[in-house]
């Protein structure tokens, strides 16, 4: 924060400071700041020491909370996920839920804008449920369901590329259907001919089939997920 940025803060915490105060202060290092080069009387001061100092200087505890509740919004702020529905590239983001082994899958489409999946990674038995109610539009998971898509979940769950991990992991993708498991597509690698195809793993995955994601998929068409 420059000074007048630091004037307006301290405000916020109830302390009332001129800019010459400021400035002594910090000269003092009552406040610590840092001095902008080529810039005379001008200063770079960091929240986190107006923070303290305020907290020094007062008793209630509101003006505690509200100081972390003004923290939180901030970092809130720089970690935003921000996203150009005109650009033409392929960007995917993995936010993982409060539960264990559950996310939110963004992935950009083929037209604008992005698609958001659910899922759950059965990591015990190598396979990925995934959610695609199908209700916004956009691109459907079943046309992103490549090798590269597997890998990529993978990637962002584990934190490094490992091709047997990825080749041995089968893809179930939850979607609108009226037939008994035809909401259901099957994705794994075919060792013969050394690709992903549609089907693949069918037999070893079926017996593990999540049956609240088969229930939200069948119903999805009346209540969207």
């Amino acid at each position: 924060m420059d000074v007048k940025e630091a004037i307006n803060y301290l405000r916020y915490g109830g302390i009332n400071m001129t800019s010459a105060a400021l400035r002594s202060a910090l000269r003092k290092n009552i406040i610590v700041g840092l001095p902008k080069e080529n810039e005379k009387g001008n200063w770079f001061i960091p929240e986190s020491s107006l923070r303290d100092y305020i907290l020094q200087k007062t008793k209630s505890p509101i003006v505690g909370y509200n100081l972390g509740k003004e923290e939180e919004r901030g970092n809130f702020r720089r970690k935003l996920i921000t996203y150009d529905l005109g650009r033409n590239d392929f960007s995917t983001f993995l936010l993982q839920t409060m539960l264990e082994n559950d996310y939110h899958f963004l992935v950009s489409n083929f037209t604008n804008g992005y698609n958001h999946f659910y899922i759950r990674y059965d990591q015990g038995n190598n396979i990925i449920h995934l959610i695609d109610d199908l209700f916004f539009g956009g691109t459907s998971a079943i046309n992103w369901s490549t090798g590269y898509f597997i890998e990529d979940i993978l990637f962002k769950i584990h934190g490094e590329k490992d091709h047997e991990l990825t080749e041995k992991t089968v893809l179930l993708i939850y979607t609108c259907a009226e037939r008994p498991y035809g909401g259901i597509t099957y994705v794994g690698y075919n060792s013969a001919s050394k690709q992903f195809d549609f089907g693949v793993g069918r037999e070893r995955a079926k017996e593990f089939i999540n049956k609240e994601f088969l229930k939200r998929a069948e119903n999805n068409r009346e209540e969207g997920f």
